[in-house]
């Protein structure tokens, strides 16, 4: 999703429009992206606390995924 936001410059319309996403599923995802990318800059989160962000849509599967990972280590 990456260079999607980087050609339409933050725009979450253009984002979704050519992801052929909802408006509210384009915003999560760059919610959730913005929210991993604050928890890798404190310390490590949970695997509860994980799990609760899967839950409530503030990330997606692959997220989790990594997260789960990276709190393993």
């Amino acid at each position: 999703m990456t260079a999607v936001k980087m050609e339409c410059r933050g725009n979450l319309k253009e984002v979704q429009r050519i992801l052929h996403l909802s408006y509210p599923t384009v915003r999560s995802r760059i919610e959730g992206m913005f929210a991993a990318y604050e928890r890798n800059d404190s310390s490590k989160i949970g695997r509860m606390e994980i799990l609760k962000m899967l839950r409530t849509g503030d990330i997606d599967v692959e997220e989790a995924e990594k997260l789960l990972r990276e709190a393993d280590k």
